[in-house]
């Protein structure tokens, strides 16, 4: 059994998680330690660094794996062809999670979502775009998943309840499909 499938050694990391999850809820990613982050979690100072070299590459991971919970969240309803519903359900998923989504993408992490969220996409985009467009796939993948970061990030810097999920969905349906036509 790898160190990876090692029960401790998935405990702990599922700890990490969610403490780190939980403090940031209430506190700024930059006034998150370690050692507030093993003492929520209730693992060893030392156990976090079997895992991480320091509390970004926790938060790179944590990106990892939300960007995973959105794409394969937001995929069903991409078939759909609804452009709409697909937007309402990213802002409704990103609203749910806020607090952990404006340290991602404002606190350090917005280079790791934004790759992690370009991998996802290439292959399901590469299949769904017509072969005759002008514009080649991976620039239509690249520029659509931009401006939903960008737009997404601004939106969780506003103060909450400025601008309600639909009116952002409602944004980004005119950002991404106006610049598209």
């Amino acid at each position: 059994m790898s160190s990876r499938e090692d029960p401790r050694t998935i405990r702990s990391r599922m700890a990490l998680h969610s403490a780190f999850l939980d403090l940031l809820k209430s506190h700024a990613l930059e006034e998150i330690t370690i050692r507030q982050i093993c003492s929520v979690a209730k693992v060893h100072y030392t156990t976090f660094f079997r895992h991480h070299p320091s509390k970004e590459s926790l938060l790179e991971e944590i990106a990892a794996e939300q960007s995973e919970k959105l794409v394969t969240l937001s995929l069903p309803v991409v078939e759909t062809d609804d452009r709409h519903a697909v937007h309402l359900t990213l802002c409704n998923f990103i609203n749910e999670n806020r607090a952990l989504w404006s340290a991602l993408l404002n606190g350090g992490a917005a280079g790791t979502v934004k790759a992690e969220l370009l991998r996802l996409c290439m292959q399901p985009a590469i299949k769904r775009v017509p072969k005759k467009t002008k514009i080649p796939v991976e620039l239509i993948v690249i520029s659509t998943v931009s401006v939903q970061l960008e737009a997404l990030s601004w939106w969780l810097a506003q103060p909450a309840g400025q601008f309600s999920v639909k009116q952002l969905a409602d944004m980004l349906d005119e950002l991404v499909y106006t610049s598209l036509k």
